[in-house]
């Protein structure tokens, strides 16, 4: 044993005069191999200056609908956008944005960036009928199927006045295109859309000199997926430290929830045909003494209280006899002598459905009108509007920029392929059903955004949460998004909820539209607000 020591010990010696002697005759590595050696290791490409080019402005121009006048511009802008990490190809954005002139005009004022939905749609809706400075409002009770009854004058729910707006057509929507000839393809993906607008709206920051204003996002519809996702995004941090909120329009988060045999679909929907039961009886409304916000809060407690464990006793297969649960169900909505109770609760809705459209073809996006009704015809409705709303647009961009529109190449909506081939998994490791839940996801974004916060010497707050949803929607139900956002660990008291008395696009309706432009500014200016 000592003999192999000490012969280890030598060995040792000898192969560390060695490689001393081999150092002293090598030189040392020079600073410029280090750093070829770095740029090899790196996986980032240099990418052009951020630029807006602008397609069109305005002269300065003055709100009066707002409660004092306020001057503003209006732009056009063609943005390029390019990915360091070729996730996807370079793309041009086409935008609308209204920046505030005049003494209220600086640097740090608020940024709003609004999304429609779709996926594939173009965000004319929310431009043209809800936040712009002209708004088309929709008198649903006189349109028909062949004729719209609209009116169009300046809005007072133009949001100006707490912030810049950029109303942005995502790719393929509007004039908005990949370069260079590359496939459309690579962004019907949750994820790749995500990122594609999360660098849009850094490229504008930068371009515009805005990198340190707060930043809102506002997303309708699947839009709502879209601004959750940029939110979330790992590669968005330049974006998420500026974001001070979320405002979901008819919003939809908890994707795996619409799987046939996940029992918050039901759970989720519920409220929202409660509500279509308020509009057709008469007796329930006397019972609640017309009190619909009361009426609603009851209908969220029966879908926790009632629904939610007859539907866990259905999935477990412990349900034998007709339950007592959708026996009170059934009588909140006055249909006790109508509806044969079965001992399975899935049959609830279908029941709730059969009995409460009273042989008409109710819309999903307002179940208050039937499929055969104006704007709210699945398909040829919406196409319709949306070619009126594409004609209006074109009139205003000629009217204040002196800008021809090319409405052969401008896209209201994508066709319906684009749409039904799109990938909705964020995180693969988190998928289930039909997609992922993306409250979860920004649950665990908001710690992550918190916690840089704090490293940054800043208040460790994430961004704040609004919720806006219609009544009689059931494309998006209003408590489905709300139990998702509870379930995945938000307060109810850290959310702003609103329900409207309308459906999946409430700010269609004049009044409804001005509420709700009244509450997001209540939102943003950390103002109380009440329900309408």
């Amino acid at each position: 044993m000592v003999r192999f020591l000490a012969l280890f010990l030598l060995c040792s010696c000898l192969l560390d005069v060695g490689t001393q002697a081999q150092s002293a005759d090598r030189p040392p590595p020079r600073a410029e191999t280090i750093a070829e050696i770095a740029s090899k290791l790196s996986t980032k490409k240099p990418i052009p200056e951020a630029s807006n080019e602008r397609l069109a402005a305005s002269d300065l121009l003055t709100t009066t609908a707002l409660e004092g006048s306020m001057h503003y511009r209006a732009f056009m802008n063609r943005t390029p956008v390019y990915d360091r990490h070729d996730v996807m190809p370079p793309f041009e954005v086409v935008s609308f944005s209204y920046e505030a002139d005049g003494p209220d005009q600086n640097r740090a004022r608020p940024v709003f960036f609004l999304f429609n939905g779709g996926p594939g749609s173009s965000t004319i809706w929310l431009h043209m009928t809800a936040f712009g400075p002209e708004k088309v409002s929709v008198d649903l009770e006189a349109s028909t199927e062949s004729q719209y009854h609209l009116s169009q004058k300046a809005n007072p729910g133009f949001l100006i006045d707490i912030g810049d707006l950029v109303f942005v057509d995502p790719v393929q929507t509007g004039l908005t295109r990949p370069m260079d000839d590359a496939p459309s393809k690579k962004f019907q993906d949750i994820r790749v859309d995500a990122r594609s607008m999360c660098r849009f709206a850094e490229t504008w920051l930068a371009a515009n000199d805005r990198n340190d204003a707060p930043v809102y996002l506002v997303g309708s519809s699947y839009g709502s997926l879209r601004i959750a996702g940029m939110a979330s995004h790992n590669s968005c941090w330049d974006l998420r430290k500026q974001l001070q909120g979320l405002v979901f329009l008819s919003g939809f988060l908890d994707l795996r929830a619409r799987a046939p045999r996940s029992p918050f679909r039901v759970m989720g929907s519920f409220p929202s045909w409660a509500s279509l039961a308020w509009t057709k009886d008469d007796q329930l409304r006397s019972e609640w003494n017309a009190d619909w916000v009361a009426f609603l809060e009851a209908a969220r407690s029966i879908a926790l209280e009632e629904i939610g464990p007859a539907l866990m006793e259905d999935l477990a297969n412990l349900a034998e006899k007709p339950h007592t649960r959708e026996a009170n169900v059934m009588a909140f909505l006055g249909l006790s002598d109508i509806v044969n109770i079965g001992p399975s609760m899935q049959v609830t809705e279908l029941e709730i459905v059969k009995h409460l459209r009273d042989g008409t073809r109710l819309c999903p996006y307002d179940t208050r009108f039937s499929c055969e009704r104006g704007a709210y015809l699945p398909s040829q409705g919406l196409n319709a509007l949306g070619a009126t709303l594409e004609a209006k647009l074109a009139a205003y961009l000629a009217r204040q920029m002196d800008y021809t529109l090319d409405v052969d190449s401008y896209i209201v909506a994508a066709d319906r392929m684009f749409r039904v081939n799109w990938n909705f998994s964020f995180m693969k490791s988190m998928d289930g059903g039909t997609g992922t839940n993306m409250a979860e996801v920004l649950k665990t974004s908001f710690r992550g955004i918190a916690r840089m916060r704090t490293r940054n010497g800043q208040t460790p707050t994430a961004p704040r949460i609004m919720v806006a949803s219609g009544a009689y929607d059931i494309i998006t139900p209003f408590f489905a998004m709300e139990l998702a956002l509870v379930r995945a660990g938000f307060r109810k008291d850290d959310l702003t909820i609103h329900t409207y008395d309308g459906g999946h696009m409430m700010y269609l309706d004049e009044e409804t539209g001005r509420q709700l432009a009244a509450d997001i500014r209540s939102f943003v200016l950390g103002e109380e607000a009440s329900d309408l």
